[in-house]
């Protein structure tokens, strides 16, 4: 296996893990507006835990670096996570606008920029790892 789909693998279960994450954390915060601070430590400490398989694939794909041989090598490495990022930031987007009350929408909205900034982490890894493997070239 090339080194670079450790990166892919690193973005697909990061934004997937982190989108359904975020779905159960807002998906109670609507329900429940008064524990807001309880929901959101609970869901950095489930990101947390989502997010460990996901470094250690990062660290196994800086360990196995190699040069590719051509731009060709990274086309769909490259699809696919912008593909599953743009996924996220939609999902996110979308659980976002749903059944928000007005008293809540200040909170949800600071909520999920966080969340679109936890998504977005691993896919920016990704894309910088698989650039620096074509300049090593």
């Amino acid at each position: 296996m090339h080194s670079v789909y450790y990166f892919v693998f690193a973005v697909l279960i990061a934004v997937i893990g982190i989108s359904v994450n975020f779905k159960f954390h807002i998906d109670k915060m609507k329900d429940n507006p008064a524990d807001q601070g309880k929901i959101q430590t609970k869901f950095f400490i489930a990101n947390a835990i989502i997010e460990i398989i996901p470094i250690i694939l990062v660290v196994f794909g800086f360990m196995n670096t190699r040069p590719v041989s051509s731009t060709a090598d990274l086309l769909i490495p490259i699809a696919i996570t912008i593909i599953a990022t743009l996924f996220g930031v939609l999902f996110i987007f979308l659980q976002s606008k749903v059944d928000v009350t007005e008293e809540i929408k200040a909170f949800i909205r600071s909520f999920t920029f966080i969340g679109l900034m936890m998504i977005l982490a691993f896919p920016i890894i990704a894309i910088i790892a698989m650039l620096l493997m074509l300049n090593m070239a």
